[in-house]
């Protein structure tokens, strides 16, 4: 396996990975996650021309295993929060066949040696409450909770 930086070829890849990762998240949290739609593919490739932002694949004999979505944001606006940039995890997925295979942790890998190219020292992301199997994952690379998200119906 090898983790590489994503290419237009790997676009049609990328979109059948998200809608796997989109229709969980529907399924969990259907009032603020839509159901998969050709839209998303629009979303997705506008984020793949950013050169903000980057998209890195996991890759096994020409098959794509995952991909990590990141971009690196830095305040400029407010005058009391830090004005250091910070690596923001936008999205990771890995086929639901390859799950617990190494591959998650490979992208996060490299997508931390990204980071760390662009003298950045924090990664954040967000993990959705539902979704116990990825907070784990992201315990074991050692993430930290940093702030709650609240919400009232």
């Amino acid at each position: 396996m090898i983790v590489r930086k994503a290419t237009s070829d790997d676009f049609p890849a990328i979109a059948v990975l998200f809608r796997q990762i989109n229709a969980l998240h529907h399924q969990h949290v259907s009032r603020i996650f839509n159901e998969p739609s050709d839209q998303d593919q629009e979303y997705l490739f506008k984020n793949f021309e950013d050169d903000s932002r980057t998209y890195l694949v996991a890759e096994n004999e020409g098959v794509i295993l995952g991909f990590v979505l990141a971009s690196i944001t830095k305040n400029e606006t407010v005058p009391f929060l830090s004005k250091e940039p910070v690596c923001w995890i936008n999205t990771i997925v890995v086929d639901h066949q390859r799950q617990a295979s190494g591959v998650g942790k490979r992208l996060m890998e490299a997508c931390q040696d990204w980071a760390n190219s662009r003298d950045v020292k924090e990664l954040r992301l967000e993990v959705l409450e539902f979704n116990s199997k990825a907070q784990s994952f992201y315990d074991s690379l050692g993430f930290k909770p940093q702030a709650r998200v609240l919400y009232k119906v």
